[in-house]
């Protein structure tokens, strides 16, 4: 089955702040929660920002977790639920003060492989303004989420490939952008981060599959191969 996503929970940004915090929201019984964080980064050393939960606590497993002196920060969480979860307030902090104005935007997800959730990743930096991320290799059939933040240009960002974009701009801190795109197993992808204006950019990104449940696209085509779907 493919992995679709419920983007309808809004964006939360604190320009000059500490945390964001994003909910209430409700949750489902087997549903993955995805959230993606980003934020203005000072200076060195860069120390990871932090993922909670209001209520009893909920396992986060971290996809990415980067930043640089003079850059922006990205980081990544994912967490499957076993239990529905009514008015969820799930919060991002920084690590120091040399992190500020974080973002964050959460998603909800079905039909992903709940025993092995996360597939091809990459995360990098670049000065490129109109980006094109490195490729990854999908494991599956599934959806990629591309996440990208700019310490360098003002304005939202935009991105040719992904869909349903979610955007902020803190005042001239920092700008990012995150977004996502069914992938083909097998089957090279990247995504493209598009900052304002012309001028070189300072991106941090990180792009990565969430898998789909076995039976999906590629479970489908190899059953094909052996000769054992339309056999009755």
């Amino acid at each position: 089955m493919p992995v679709t996503v419920d983007n309808s929970i809004a964006r939360v940004s604190n320009d000059g702040g500490a945390s964001a915090a994003v909910g209430p929201f409700n949750a489902v019984n087997g549903q993955l929660i995805l959230a993606t964080a980003q934020q203005d980064q000072n200076s060195q050393p860069f120390v990871a920002m932090t993922i909670s939960n209001d209520g009893a606590a909920l396992t986060w497993t971290n996809i990415v977790n980067a930043g640089g002196a003079d850059t922006g920060s990205v980081a990544c969480w994912y967490t499957h639920l076993t239990a529905d979860r009514t008015d969820l307030t799930v919060t991002v902090t920084r690590g120091d003060a040399n992190g500020d104005s974080p973002s964050l935007k959460i998603y909800l997800c079905d039909g992903h492989d709940t025993a092995d959730i996360l597939g091809a990743s990459t995360t990098a930096a670049s000065t490129t303004e109109n980006l094109t991320s490195a490729s990854i290799t999908p494991e599956t059939s599934g959806m990629g989420f591309g996440v990208g933040t700019d310490w360098t240009q003002s304005g939202l960002p935009t991105s040719s490939d992904l869909t349903n974009v979610s955007t902020f701009d803190t005042a001239g801190d920092v700008s990012g952008i995150s977004g996502y795109k069914a992938l083909t197993a097998a089957v090279g992808a990247t995504a493209n981060f598009d900052a304002v204006g012309t001028p070189a950019g300072n991106w941090r990104y990180a792009w990565f599959e969430i898998r789909t449940a076995a039976g999906g696209a590629a479970a489908t085509k190899r059953l094909w191969r052996m000769g054992l779907m339309g056999v009755g």
